[in-house]
Formats: C-alpha cells, structure tokens, sequence
C-alpha cells in the first residue's frame, strides 16, 4: 500500500527529486502473494482487478507498445503491469528503460512531422510481477538496476486463505483511500514535502549499510516510499513502522549490492569461460613468459594462461574479452575494464584499462590465489611450457626371467614346426 502511495509523493515532488517513474518488481515463485500485493495497492485508487481495457492493473497479454501506451496521461496514481510469464516475448530491457523515463518512444507521422498525443506522459510508481527477477531477463546493465527497486523472494501472504480475503475485500471497496490521502498530501507545499522527504532519506540511509556506486540513486527512491509510510500515518492515524517496512524491501537489495557489479558480473562471466575454455589457452606453470614472444592466433587459441604458487594470470585479446561478454548479453564491456582495473584485478598500460601484447590489445589478468581458485587439481594437469620441461629417464623393467628349460623346450617345438 505504500508503494502506491508514494506515486502521490512523487508526483508532487517529480520537480525536486529529479525523477519521474519509480518501477518496484515483485519477483519470486507463485503463491506467494505477489498478485493479492498489487490489489491491496492499487485498491487505494481504483479497481484492482486486472484489464486491457482500462484501469491501473494491467497483464502482459498484450503488445509492447500496447503496455507503454496504456501509461499515457497517469500522473500520481500507481500502475500494476502483472505477470511477465505470460508474454515471453516482450522486450524487458527496452521496456525498462522505456517506463522509466516517463515518455513513449518518439515517433513520426506518414508526412515525417513528430507525432504527438495529448496527455502524453506519465509519472509515479508502476510494480511488474514476475517470477524471477525482471533486471535478470534481459541484457545485464547497471542502468537497469538503477531504475528498478527489486522486492525479489518476500511472502507477502502467509496462505491462500489470507490472499482470497484480502482480494474479495479490495475488489468490493475500493477507490476513497488514495481521494483522502491526496487531499491530506495538498495541505502541504513541496517545499514542505521536499523537507520531510529529505530527513527520510537520511534515515533510509542507515538503513543500507552495503554501498555501491548505484546506493545513492536507489536511495533516493526508497526514500519516497519511507515518506509515504510516515504520511499514511499521519494522515490515517495508523502506527506503521517505515524502518521495519523498509527493512522487508531493502533486504533483497542490500543482498544484490555486490552481485550488481558491472565489475564483478563481467568477472565471473570470464572466470567461467577461461575454467569451461582451458584447454583452447596455451599454458605456462612457474615460469615467466615474455611478452615480445606471444602470437594469438585467430582460430581456436584464446590467450594464455600462466600459473605461479601464489596466482594465476590470464592474457585474453580484447576483442575476445567483448566476444565473451556479449555473447552473455553484458554490452557495458568498457565499464568492466575500467572497473577491474580499479579493483587490481588486471595489469595495464598507463593511462589504459589494457596492455599490448604481440601487437594486440589485450587484457591481462591476475588472480590472487587465496581469492579465487582455479580449477588444476596437480601440477600434472598443467601443459608445461618447453622452457621449463625436464626429460624423464626412460623407464627399465627389473624383471629377470631364469628359466633355460622352459626356453629351449619352446625353441625346439618352434624349429620342429619349421
């Protein structure tokens, strides 16, 4: 319910927070109460049933650009967009970005004007439900997970008894609460508002410990959802704790700060391909090797490997390196150099977030052993560089065979057969 109300907040206050759609995605299996959660929101402003035909809940059983129209004109009032299941075929990431911002993607007429509609537009908060998390369905992006609060894996119902009561309530009253939390809302100017909003968000602040470089801007839209706990309260009379409310929604984010990394998920998608790839990398164990002496070859070599006691590192052309990572739909390929060089995971030329090896751009990996292990189980397992191979005595059996008369019985037989 405060999610919904905090569309409110946000539309009087769009000028000063610098933001205009909040998107909240509840995500996690079914029977969980996801659906009965969209209703009781929604329920403040309208009818929470779902419809293509109206309404401010709306199913993905439609197209696209059906969705983004059906926004138009809503200013202040929360948007349910229920189940993503039941279209696999929308586009999220685009879709994403595409509420976010507020506006319709622009378009011409048949004379090549810009095509304008009235009332275009729209701002406040729209939840998507899913049953896995929305950022994780399209191409990986920090820009997604900038403009989606994510309420992954939370029971909003405790049974299926609780979740039908609450629907056949909502269904049947509806509409007057967010009509009197507006008016509550309208005694206040924004200067007023902006004040309040701006001592929650200090408070939200503590409550999200784990930082990023992303905490800030998601900070600032949990903050409205805090204001909005601290108005509904006041407007209603009701003693509901925002920190503790705020707590139930930040725990998946709080969780997610560190797997969001553009640096650490392009990490993993390279750890992963050189572990799976092994055998396509020529190796080196213990000893350096020189660099003036690499030569990638274009066909099935991807790079070199060389392990040391105490690390491993690993030499990936760069073009490779981008290959690797769009082929995982993670295109912020430049981010993640720039980020791995800032965390010391790689060895770079000045000013560059590479190194030249061979005449090529390539990036250069070292891996700590005692931070990430790598998948040799012996020493035997490594192909040993030519430098450093040792031959081995040629093997000579011991065994002595003292037995004249069985050689001669089996001699004479051999020269009779002749």
């Amino acid at each position: 319910m405060a999610i919904g109300y905090s569309a409110t907040l946000i539309s009087r206050l769009k000028s000063k927070l610098g933001f205009e759609t909040v998107i909240v995605n509840f995500s996690g299996p079914s029977s969980t109460g996801k659906t009965t959660a969209e209703e009781l929101l929604i329920s403040a402003y309208g009818c929470p049933e779902a419809s293509n035909q109206g309404g401010l809940v709306h199913t993905f059983n439609a197209t696209q650009n059906f969705i983004q129209s059906s926004l138009n004109g809503i200013h202040g009032l929360p948007v349910a967009l229920d189940d993503t299941t039941s279209n696999p075929y929308i586009n999220l990431g685009q879709m994403i970005y595409t509420i976010a911002s507020g506006s319709e993607k622009g378009r011409l007429n048949g004379d090549g004007t810009p095509k304008r509609s009235p009332g275009a537009g729209w701002s406040g908060t729209v939840v998507i439900s899913s049953e896995t998390p929305i950022v994780n369905q399209g191409y990986v992006s920090q820009g997604q997970d900038s403009r989606v609060l994510s309420a992954d894996g939370i029971r909003w119902t405790p049974d299926a008894k609780t979740a039908e009561l609450i629907k056949s309530k909502v269904r049947e009253n509806y509409g007057f609460t967010g009509v009197i939390f507006a008016e509550y809302l309208s005694q206040f100017t924004v200067d007023e508002l902006f004040a309040q909003y701006t001592i929650a968000r200090a408070k939200i602040r503590k409550l999200m410990p784990n930082r990023d470089n992303l905490s800030d801007r998601l900070e600032a839209k949990y903050a409205t959802i805090y204001h909005a706990v601290e108005c509904m309260n006041g407007c209603f009379g009701l003693t509901l704790s925002p920190d503790e409310l705020l707590k139930l929604l930040l725990e998946p984010e709080q969780r997610s700060v560190e797997d969001r990394s553009v640096g650490a998920k392009g990490l993993d998608y390279i750890l992963n391909f050189v572990r799976e790839k092994s055998s396509h990398f020529d190796h080196h164990y213990r000893i350096p090797y020189s660099r003036s002496d690499d030569v990638f070859a274009s066909g099935d070599r991807y790079g070199k490997i060389c392990v040391y006691e105490d690390r491993w590192e690993v030499v990936i052309p760069c073009k490779k390196i981008d290959e690797i990572l769009k082929s995982n739909r993670f295109y912020e390929t430049q981010s993640a150099k720039t980020k791995w060089k800032a965390d010391g995971w790689t060895k770079c030329e000045k000013d560059r977030v590479d190194i030249k090896s061979a005449g090529v751009r390539c990036v250069h990996f070292v891996f700590p052993s005692d931070k990430i292990a790598f998948d040799y189980s012996t020493e035997d397992d490594v192909p040993v560089h030519p430098s450093a191979y040792v031959p081995k005595s040629t093997p000579v059996s011991d065994y002595a065979v003292d037995d004249a008369e069985a050689l001669n019985k089996v001699l004479n037989q051999t020269v009779k057969g002749v």
